[in-house]
Order: C-alpha cells, then sequence, then structure tokens
C-alpha cells in the first residue's frame, strides 16, 4: 500500500470517527434553527433587508445605522448559500461542516495525551455533549445551532493545535480566519497563544538552563518574522475594535451590559455547581499536564491567572468585563476535563490488562449512548433539522400567521423571552429582550423601551432572572389600548383573551391581536 493512500484511509477514518462525535452531539444537544441567538444575524441577512423587511424593527435600525460589524462575517457567509438554497438548509450545512472541522481539531488537540481513538471520541462526547453547561460564564465550544462562534472556534481550535505543535507561523493565520466570523473570541486566543508563546521562549532562561545571550542565539528568525507580520496584520484588522470608543460615556454601556448579561459577564453569578466541579477536575489536570506537555500547561494556567485578575477587579475596574475574559475557560475546560478523563481512562485500562480492555471501551461507549439518549431524547430537546417537519411548535406557527394576516411595515410587541417570532415572522419589533446592539447610546434608549413595555429597570433582577417579571408586566402593559397607541405599534401576540383588541388568528396557545 502506498503512503498515500495509506494517508487516504487514515483522513477517512479521522473523518468517520469526526462524525460519530457529530451525530452523538445531535443526539444528546439536539439542533436549534430560527431562535435564540439566531435572532442577532437572521434579520440582518440581505434577503430581508432588500426585500423591505424589518425597516420599522429597533434593532434592526439601530445596528445598520451604528455601523458595527460585529456581525458582518456571519451575515456574509449566510448571505452565500442563501441565494442558492433555503436558509435552514444552509445553516445546517455550515453547522455540519464547522462542527466536523471542531471535531477533527478537537481530536488533533487531545491527541497530544493519546493515541487511542475511542477515547478521543469519547473525551469529545463528554466534554462536548454529557458536561454542556458545567461552565463559568455560560458559554461552550461546540453548540446545537449556527452562531457566529460555532464557525470562529472551529478556527480557533486549530490554531491552539498548532500553538501545541510550535507551528509560529500557522496557528496565527488561524487566530486571523476565525476573527472573521468573531472578533472578541480571536482577540482572547491571540493574547493566550502569544503570551504563552513568550513564556515557554523564556522558560529555560527561567530555569537557568540556558543563559539569556544563548538563549537569542536560538533564535530561527524567518519563522519569527513571518509571526511579526501576522502581529501587525492582526493589529491592523483589529486596531478599530481595540481602539474604538463609539460611545461618549462607557458607564452606561458597562451597567446595562453586567445588567442584561451578568450570566456571562459577572462572577459572582456563576453557579457554586459549576465552581467545584471546574476546581475538582482542573487543579488535578494541571499536575497531570504539567508533567506532559509545558506548552498546554502554560496555556491553561494563563488563561486562568487572567479569569483571577478579572475575578479580582472587575468590581473596582469595571472595564475590564470587556474583555469577557472568562470565555477562555472553554479551552481549559476542553484540555483539563480531556486530560483527567483520558488519564484516568488509560490508568484503568492498565489495571484490567489488554484483554479486558475491548470490554471496558465497550461498556464505555455503551454508557455514553444511555447518557445521550438521555440528556437528548427523553428530555425532549429540539431535533429542528432540514430534513424532519420539527418547525411546527406554537412559536413558529404564531409567527407565520403573522406573517400571513399583516403588512411588512406592522409593528409587534412579542413578549420579553420569544426570541423565534422575528425570525419567521419578518415582522418589525418596538423592542425585544434578546438583540443587543452594543453602544451606550443604543443600548440607553433599549432599555427604556424594555421599562416602558416589560416594567423592568437596572434596580431590578436582570439576565435570565428577569423574565418572570418581565412576563407579568407585559400582561398588565397589554390591558390598556392607550398604552399600544402611544408607541404606535399595530399588532402584538400573546398567551391571553383581550376581547378590547381584533383577534387576528391562534396557533396553539398564542394569540394574534391588531390595535384597534
Amino acid at each position: 500500500m502506498s503512503i498515500s493512500q495509506g494517508n487516504i484511509l487514515s483522513f477517512a477514518k479521522q473523518l468517520f470517527l469526526a462524525l460519530i462525535v457529530y451525530c452523538f452531539l445531535i443526539l444528546c444537544l439536539g439542533y436549534e434553527f430560527g431562535s435564540g441567538d439566531q435572532t442577532e444575524f437572521i434579520p440582518l441577512l440581505r434577503d430581508n433587508i432588500v426585500n423591505g423587511y424589518f425597516k420599522k424593527d429597533f434593532f434592526v435600525q439601530n445596528y445598520l445605522l451604528s455601523g458595527h460589524d460585529v456581525r458582518h462575517g456571519v451575515i456574509a457567509t449566510c448571505d452565500i448559500g442563501n441565494r442558492f438554497l433555503e436558509l435552514n438548509w444552509w445553516l445546517f450545512i455550515l453547522h455540519f461542516l464547522s462542527g466536523m472541522v471542531m471535531i477533527l481539531g478537537g481530536m488533533a488537540v487531545l491527541g497530544h495525551f493519546t493515541k487511542n481513538k475511542a477515547l478521543l471520541v469519547a473525551a469529545l462526547c463528554i466534554i462536548w455533549g454529557i458536561l454542556y453547561g458545567i461552565n463559568l460564564g455560560s458559554n461552550e465550544i461546540y453548540y446545537a445551532q449556527l452562531l457566529p462562534s460555532l464557525l470562529a472556534k472551529s478556527c480557533l481550535i486549530w490554531a491552539i493545535y498548532f500553538y501545541i505543535k510550535n507551528k509560529i507561523t500557522i496557528w496565527p493565520a488561524f487566530v486571523i480566519l476565525g476573527s472573521y466570523w468573531q472578533d472578541m473570541a480571536a482577540i482572547q486566543v491571540f493574547l493566550l497563544l502569544t503570551g504563552s508563546n513568550f513564556i515557554v521562549f523564556f522558560l529555560p532562561w527561567l530555569r537557568r538552563k540556558v543563559s539569556f545571550k544563548n538563549l537569542f542565539k536560538q533564535i530561527n528568525l524567518l519563522p519569527n518574522f513571518v509571526f511579526l507580520g501576522y502581529v501587525i496584520i492582526f493589529i491592523f484588522l483589529k486596531a478599530g475594535l481595540l481602539t474604538s470608543n463609539n460611545t461618549t460615556d462607557s458607564k452606561p454601556l458597562i451597567d446595562i451590559l453586567m445588567w442584561r448579561v451578568g450570566h456571562h459577564f459577572d462572577p459572582a453569578l456563576y453557579s457554586l455547581r459549576n465552581y467545584l466541579t471546574f476546581g475538582f477536575v482542573v487543579i488535578p489536570s494541571l499536575f497531570l499536564i504539567y508533567k506532559r506537555n509545558m506548552r498546554i500547561f502554560v496555556f491553561c494556567i494563563l488563561a486562568l491567572t487572567g479569569c483571577l485578575i478579572y475575578a479580582l477587579l472587575y468590581q473596582v475596574f469595571p472595564q475590564i468585563i470587556m474583555t469577557q475574559w472568562f470565555k477562555t475557560t472553554i479551552w481549559v475546560k476542553l484540555l483539563c476535563f480531556g486530560a483527567l478523563f483520558i488519564y484516568t481512562m488509560e490508568f484503568i485500562f492498565l489495571m484490567f490488562g489488554k484483554q479486558r480492555k475491548l470490554n471496558v471501551q465497550a461498556a464505555l461507549l455503551t454508557g455514553l449512548l444511555a447518557l445521550g439518549i438521555y440528556k437528548g431524547p427523553l428530555h425532549d430537546v429540539p431535533y429542528q433539522l432540514p430534513f424532519t417537519k420539527a418547525q411546527t411548535d406554537d412559536e413558529v406557527s404564531i409567527a407565520l400567521l403573522a406573517r400571513q394576516k399583516t403588512a411588512k411595515d406592522a409593528l409587534f410587541l412579542i413578549p420579553p423571552d420569544n426570541s423565534t417570532f422575528k425570525i419567521w415572522s419578518k415582522r418589525s419589533c418596538f423592542v425585544d429582550y434578546k438583540s443587543t446592539v452594543f453602544d451606550s447610546r443604543v443600548l440607553e434608549d433599549w432599555l427604556s423601551r424594555i421599562t416602558l413595555v416589560y416594567g423592568i429597570s437596572l434596580s431590578d433582577q436582570g439576565g435570565l432572572l428577569a423574565y418572570p417579571k418581565m412576563r407579568a408586566r407585559y400582561k398588565d402593559f397589554l390591558q390598556s389600548p392607550t398604552n399600544l397607541n402611544k408607541i404606535v405599534v399595530t399588532h402584538f401576540i400573546t398567551e391571553e383573551v383581550l376581547p378590547q383588541y381584533t383577534l387576528l388568528g391562534e396557533a396553539g396557545r398564542w394569540r394574534l391581536y391588531k390595535v384597534k
């Protein structure tokens, strides 16, 4: 067999294993389309703008007027395929491709701990599937829907791999590519890998194994000049984001962000369970990693040190939240959870011996499948795949009814926790709780609208904890037609029976009303 044939077979095997992981993640976490964070970019697609949708939508119009390009990458990527395919199919294809690239990258990264393919598959299934949600800051590497971060992290994980391989001329290219879809994640990884490279470079001198003079004699100039070129390119591309001050006062921006998305930014809001789980796994993992791979160890220590500085300073220096540094723990989770699981299983294999190793592996994979079924189908996770008929829930049905029954220029009020309506109805909203433009002037206007319709302010609980009060206040606000006439809203959806308005239709528990 020739080398090329061997390489092809090896790559085919890797693809097959990655496909197994992807299918398990779909089983375990489901797949979502047309809701959640997608409401922050699907309405901005060219097809919607050109066809005159969302002309009165608060989020869409303010995003377009702000000149921000933070979502440009995902919008342009979605626009490419949306010209030829239905959006749900194109987004699934993107999810599949980026998911497969990400899984192959995860297997390559964890491959520094073992060559056992079954353990690599099991590790990713556990970390990204079974342990989904065990994190600090409500962030993950893999998501069950197409998001900008999924596209970006499918590149960034390969940057980490090439950093571990000490390919200083390669990993920055993957960071720059990832930054096309998500700036902040790319900047975080860029800072981590650059800092880690410097620390690893100076480690022999710090350990007094090499003199300072001899240390620099070992430098290969060409790769470092290439690396410097990447650094200049990256800084040039991201200079606007790193240095811009698009607000006259950053305090309102920070106050509102801490209130709205504190579950991402405020370490005091992270659950004790997650802190304990993280500590229980990360501390012993770091000892194992220290003895086996110094580059991975330095990377993890640098990320965790940044988190400690963030946690100590964010109350006295709130601007530090703009770094969103706790999001870097997603990479620590992958590396530390992966290392501990792999080394533990290899120790168990040694205890059972070679003859019973296959039985242990079979039991492990069977147990994983059972856990995936329990976490997925038995807990009613959504499987909104394009080749299924899953897009028939009440939220989608009422949105489609609104598109059928109302004009393009209709202006809606929607419940605070409904992120489905805007995408499927293609109708403008007076305000929605999910979509935000990161500009203090826009956010202050957004908050005033939120306070008016949903009855909460910065003095109330924010984030996910705000939903119960907002739902109750929304019901109260709809009772008076005067409230709606003041803000020139033409329609709304609710679960309530309100005879003072014109009922246009029903879908399940939802009702569509026109303001008289």
